[in-house]
């Protein structure tokens, strides 16, 4: 794959209070124009500034000076004037000074706010709600809403007791991956429904974030937009967070990899065989690797696959359950992360490495200690061998 080139938006609500700032210094600047070109008669002078003889005006005694005119010295009759000498050309030249500085400053609010937009921090989930009640319940009060807000539920997922993820997308998303490299892994957003405590807790997947994270045309603020109306927001969370620049050049750490740098699985004779051999193998469960869900992507040969994975004993490491124990470990769950994506694209059948995958969503874990990535040496590799064991010709 090749790497995509950072694409950067405005913020909306940025652009609104810039152009409400431009259209007040436009009013100010609109007044000053007209009371520099009323009659002489119609306004008040100002008193002139008259330098003296002991230099009234400035510190030091300096007498004040124009500017050194027509040759003669700075202490020149001519050189000690408290206006322009030609009136007229005087306030055309003040009001075109008032002017330029309007639309520098309009220019550099503009700037600011692009550079506001770029710089905004993003985390990888968002809160929802928390509150008293059930997994079933709120799962299905979730659907519903989605479905009103105009998602298509493709599939759900429980990986183990008091968690449930429902996977969904819609037609913004379809369109967005169709126009990214890769796009098939950012088509889906993901909402989980969790028990925390006495509490049960929504989350889902923040758009923005995993659409610089997996480097698409365009940042998903709508899909993030609507989530919020259908789900509510409380807050972001999963990470102290990242600018979007960051975000799409993104790795854990030396040495480890990039987006660009996904694992091959397997290669098949064209897409069309690729995409039903691997549908029906995730299917039958083979290797403790099911199938979730399945989205094809428009205009494109490609396809993504959600899968479930559960494995014990030697193969305890590509275990959710397992891997969710070590690093979900902070009040507000980070649930959502599960399941994992297979992407095939033309005759070839892909995954994120994990180093990446787990990475993205939980960036600020440590390398060692309690509930580190060293706790979890041994997936990476596990998740990469099942997931090829399952899909390979």
């Amino acid at each position: 794959m090749v790497r995509m080139t950072i694409k950067e938006a405005l913020n909306k609500s940025s652009m609104s209070r810039v152009a409400g700032k431009i259209a007040m210094i436009a009013r100010s600047a609109t007044k000053v124009v007209a009371g520099t070109t009323m009659p002489r008669s119609a306004t008040q002078r100002a008193r002139d500034f008259a330098a003296t003889r002991t230099g009234t005006g400035f510190a030091g005694g300096l007498l004040r000076c124009a500017r050194w005119e027509g040759g003669q010295p700075f202490a020149s009759s001519r050189a000690l004037h408290p206006t322009p000498q030609n009136q007229v050309r005087g306030h055309v030249g003040l009001v075109q000074c008032f002017l330029k500085s309007v639309l520098l400053s309009a220019l550099l609010m503009l700037a600011s706010a692009g550079a506001s937009a770029a710089d905004a921090i993003l985390k990888p989930f968002v809160l929802a709600s928390k509150g008293a009640g059930t997994v079933s319940e709120k799962s299905a009060q979730v659907n519903a809403s989605l479905t009103s807000a105009g998602f298509t539920v493709v599939g759900e997922y429980a990986p183990y007791a008091g968690a449930n993820i429902i996977i969904v997308t819609n037609d913004e998303l379809k369109k967005n991956a169709g126009a990214s490299e890769a796009g098939g892994y950012g088509v889906v957003q993901r909402v989980s429904v969790t028990e925390a405590g006495n509490e049960v807790q929504v989350s889902y997947t923040n758009p923005v974030y995993m659409s610089h994270v997996y480097r698409m045309k365009d940042d998903l603020s709508g899909v993030a937009a609507s989530l919020a109306t259908a789900l509510g927001k409380v807050e972001e969370f999963g990470a102290q967070g990242m600018t979007a620049k960051q975000a799409r050049k993104y790795h854990y750490t030396i040495g480890m990899e990039y987006f660009d740098e996904p694992s091959e699985l397997a290669e098949y004779g064209s897409y069309e065989e690729a995409v039903q051999a691997v549908d029906a193998k995730l299917a039958s469960n083979q290797n403790g690797v099911s199938k979730v869900y399945r989205v094809d992507i428009p205009g494109k040969q490609e396809s993504v696959f959600g899968v479930g994975m559960k494995g014990s004993g030697d193969n305890k490491a590509m275990d959710d359950q397992f891997i969710m124990k070590e690093i979900d470990f902070r009040d507000v769950k980070s649930t959502a992360h599960l399941p994992y994506e297979v992407l095939v694209s033309g005759n070839k059948v892909y995954a994120l490495y994990a180093r990446f995958r787990i990475a993205i969503n939980f960036p600020d874990l440590s390398m060692m200690g309690k509930n580190s990535f060293m706790n979890i040496m041994k997936t990476p590799e596990a998740i990469r061998k099942a997931l090829q064991n399952t899909v390979r010709k």
